[in-house]
């Protein structure tokens, strides 16, 4: 008997923020993204594996200016 693989679907974007896809079929990959002036903390590309993301969607933060 094979059981089907479950997609990843109705992902939430991040504030700031948003996804390649809000779908996203077993094995696949989807890549967070931020608004300009923000930076992403946390990993940019999550497998879905089972209805599952390989890690939670990472934030959107206002960016850091480094002054030297």
């Amino acid at each position: 008997m094979n059981i089907p693989f479950s997609d990843c679907r109705n992902l939430q974007e991040p504030v700031n923020g948003y996804l390649s896809s809000k779908t996203v079929s077993h094995g696949s990959y989807v890549t967070v993204y931020c608004n300009s002036g923000y930076m992403l903390s946390g990993e940019r590309s999550l497998n879905c594996a089972d209805g599952s993301l390989s890690e939670s969607i990472g934030t959107c933060q206002a960016g850091v200016q480094i002054c030297w």
